[in-house]
């Protein structure tokens, strides 16, 4: 199962909503927010104000509104957002799914769920998106430089209609 997770670079986690923290994370999650040991991760980001400082800032408020609306529906959530790990200056991808978990009285005091890196992903999608936006204006260019020399051939068959001269092409 460990193999397989970082084959897939999946970790999984049980957080408690009451302490807000983080009760277990395998160590693929540890591995992904850039530490060495399960350990380390829940002494740096165990805490859920240290969690949510990793997370980019642009996606942070997403990320907050995302989770406590889902918890506050009783809803399972899934939702990607950016990170810098630790030690690290690169961005990281992920995508989180989670779901909430209640207890005898009905309290949804726990959230288990998912973190996956999807960097590789995200990073082809955006040269994608970055190649059709190319791909884009080459076409648009294409047809203007088109609607040009048309309009130019419009302009020389008129010049030699209105003259009494011929063009000869020899071939």
């Amino acid at each position: 199962l460990r193999h397989a997770s970082g084959m897939a670079h999946i970790g999984h986690w049980v957080w408690d909503n009451v302490g807000d923290r983080c009760l277990f994370c395998s160590e693929e999650v540890a591995r992904i927010y850039g530490y060495e040991t399960v350990d380390a991760y829940l002494a740096d980001l165990g805490k859920g104000s240290r969690f949510r400082e990793r997370i980019d800032a642009e996606d942070r408020e997403l990320y907050t509104r995302t989770y406590d609306g889902a918890l506050a529906a009783g809803r399972p959530y899934d939702v990607e957002y950016r990170i810098r790990p630790r030690g690290g200056d690169d961005v990281r991808f992920l995508r989180e799914v989670g779901e909430f978990i209640a207890d005898p009285d009905g309290k949804l005091r726990r959230a288990v769920g998912t973190i996956q890196d999807i960097t590789d992903r995200r990073r082809r999608e955006l040269e994608l998106e970055a190649a059709h936006a190319r791909t884009a204006q080459l076409a648009h260019d294409l047809d203007r430089s088109r609607r040009k020399l048309l309009q130019a051939r419009e302009r020389f068959d008129l010049a030699v209609s209105g003259t009494n001269d011929g063009i000869w092409d020899w071939l």
